[in-house]
């Protein structure tokens, strides 16, 4: 799993996006969820946005 944030991370950073930037960290997640699910990738709008805000507490399953 680190060896996945890790790659995630580093190209990332290779196409200019630093950590700094304003919703790096909600990219680096749903990157992260889409790699390592494939459900998450068929149902994108229903089930990654949801699990996303609900992780930071913006909305209510």
């Amino acid at each position: 799993m680190n060896n996945v944030v890790a790659i995630i991370v580093k190209t990332l950073l290779n196409l200019g996006i630093a950590p700094n930037t304003k919703g790096y960290h909600y990219l680096r997640e749903v990157i992260f969820m889409c790699v390592t699910s494939d459900e998450q990738i068929t149902n994108f709008s229903k089930t990654l946005y949801a699990k996303l805000s609900y992780d930071h507490g913006l909305l209510q399953y």
